[in-house]
Order: C-alpha cells, then structure tokens, then sequence
C-alpha cells in the first residue's frame, strides 16, 4: 500500500496525504520498514501517545509483537487509520484505559491486551474474524466490549479474570 494507492481508490486524498508526509513527528519512534508500509517496534513517550498514518510516506499498518509491553506510562494512545495489524503481546500488561481499534485492523495477537488492568472499555474494528486466545485475559477493570458481527470464532480465556465485564 502506498500514499498512490490509497489515493487512487478513494480512501485518502492527495492533501490529507500530503499534510502527514509533512507533519509526520517520527521523534522517539522506533518503526522498521515492512512490505507495503511501516511496522511501529516502540515509542519512548509515555501519557497519550499519536502515532502517525504515515512516515516517510508510507501508511502505518503494523504494531509489532511487544511494542507496548508492560509500559505503565502509556495511558492512551491513538492509532493509526491505515492499521491492520497488532502483534501478539502489543498492549498486554500497560496501563491503558480504553482504545477504539481502527475498521481496517484484521489480525490482534494472542494476549494483544492480556493483564491491561485499567482497560475499561474497547471497541474491536468491523474487519476482525477471530479474537485469540487470552487476548483481553486479566483485564479486571473491562465493563464493556463491542464485538463485531464478522467474528466467528472466540478462542480460550480470551476473556478470563474479566469480573467486572457486564456489557458485551
């Protein structure tokens, strides 16, 4: 996927584009280059974090295995539009507290969000087939999630230690 791409099939314009090339703030940023776009490895601040649609004028579309592991300084984050994957382990065991995961996500890890104790509420994208095994396990603070009708399978403990979960 390239900023062409996503232009010729209407779902970014030439500005909108533009504008990210040039604003994209990479400080603090560790990214690599996956094919078709980049892949998010870590990011060094902590509180509420952006992370851009676009570096170097490729489209986000990968957060790796671990990228936010145990980061109790991460309160919430924003992601990416162009996202469509988070590796296994991405979330699990920060403090975030709630996040809305972008439409074009297709694939959350195993334990993606696993021991997110102050997670609260979280709204899985349309595209999802499958929520994995202990992905949001150990999330005691979850009250409520949206599962999206194209989700088939539910695999083990994806929702164990979730007590307080009433609204599904």
């Amino acid at each position: 996927i390239s900023t062409a791409w996503l232009i010729s099939h209407g779902l970014a314009s030439e500005q909108e584009t533009a504008k990210y090339r040039q604003s994209a703030n990479t400080d603090g940023i560790t990214y690599k280059k996956v094919r078709n776009g980049i892949r998010i490895e870590s990011v060094e601040s902590g509180g509420g974090i952006v992370i851009p649609d676009f570096i170097n004028g490729m489209p986000v579309l990968k957060i790796a295995d671990r990228a936010f592991y145990k980061r109790k300084d991460v309160s919430s984050i924003i992601l990416p539009r162009y996202l469509t994957e988070i590796g296994e382990y991405a979330f699990s065991g920060s403090s975030i507290v709630s996040i809305s995961i972008p439409d074009r996500v297709e694939a959350i890890g195993q334990y993606a969000f696993n021991n997110c104790r102050k997670l609260e509420s979280i709204i899985l994208p349309k595209g999802l087939k499958t929520i994995k095994y202990s992905t949001f396990s150990g999330c005691s603070a979850l009250t409520s999630i949206r599962i999206p009708a194209n989700v088939t399978s539910i695999g083990d403990n994806a929702f164990e230690c979730c007590g307080k979960l009433k609204k599904v």
